[in-house]
C-alpha cells in the first residue's frame, strides 16, 4: 500500500536538511533507532532544563515562528505558520522539530499528532488524511498497494517519515488493519478487521497477502 506520505515539503516548509541514509542490515538499522530514540529523550530533557527566550521572526517567504529560542535556533517550544495556513506546535531542539508537536492543514484540521525527530515523524503519532476518497466496497486486502486515498487514519509507530512498526490503519469502508508496517509497507503477521467485526490473522510481504493463518 502506499499512501502519500503528509510531511513538512507538503505544506512548503522554509525548514532545509540534509536526508539522512537509514539503509543496511536490519541489526544495524534496530539498532540505529534505538540510538536515535535515546538521543530523542536526552533532547527532552535538555529541553525542560534549558534557558529560552520568546522570538518571533518572519521570513521572506512569509512564513512566521513564534517561540522560544536558544543561541538563535527554534528550541523549546513553539508555533510555525506554513504559508497557505498550515501550522505546526510543539517542541523544538536546536532548530528541528524534535518532541512531541502537532501539525495542522489549516487553523483547526490535524494532519498529524505526535513525536518528532529531526524535523520527521519518529516514534508514536496519528497522521489524518485530509480528504479520503470514500468507499462502500470491500477493500482489496491482498494487495494493500490497491489502497490509494481510501484511508482515514493510521495510528502506530513512525521512523523518518514512515509507517514502521505496529500500528492500526482505518479505511474509508469502516475496515482496518492491525499489524505490521516495515519502510511503510505491511509486512509480518497482521490482522485485518472488517466493518462487521469479523477478522482474520494472515502473513503480508511488502504489502502482499502471501498466506492466511
Amino acid at each position: 500500500m502506499y499512501l502519500s506520505k503528509i510531511s513538512n515539503s507538503e505544506f512548503g516548509a522554509t525548514i532545509h536538511e540534509e536526508e539522512e541514509e537509514d539503509q543496511g542490515i536490519p541489526s544495524l538499522a534496530e539498532s540505529k533507532m534505538l540510538s536515535r530514540e535515546h538521543a530523542l529523550a536526552k533532547n527532552q530533557q535538555q529541553l525542560r532544563k534549558s534557558p529560552q527566550k520568546i522570538y518571533r521572526e518572519q521570513y521572506p517567504d512569509g512564513s512566521v515562528y513564534e517561540g522560544e529560542v536558544l543561541n538563535g535556533a527554534k528550541h523549546g517550544t513553539g508555533r510555525f505558520w506554513y504559508v497557505g495556513g498550515a501550522h505546526y506546535e510543539g517542541q523544538y531542539h536546536h532548530g528541528n522539530m524534535e518532541g512531541f508537536g502537532r501539525l495542522y492543514y489549516d487553523e483547526n484540521t490535524l494532519a498529524y499528532e505526535g513525536t518528532w525527530l529531526a524535523d520527521k515523524f519518529h516514534g508514536k503519532g496519528t497522521v489524518y488524511n485530509n480528504n479520503p476518497s470514500p468507499c462502500d466496497e470491500e477493500s482489496d486486502y491482498t494487495n494493500f498497494d490497491n489502497i490509494g486515498n481510501f484511508w482515514v487514519k493510521y495510528d502506530g509507530e513512525f521512523r523518518d517519515d514512515l509507517k514502521h512498526g505496529t500500528g492500526v490503519l482505518y479505511l474509508s469502508n469502516g475496515d482496518k488493519f492491525v499489524g505490521v508496517f516495515v519502510d511503510d509497507l505491511a509486512h509480518g503477521v497482521s490482522k485485518y478487521v472488517f466493518s462487521n467485526g469479523k477478522s482474520f490473522s494472515g502473513e503480508w510481504s511488502k504489502n502482499q497477502l502471501v498466506s492466511i493463518l
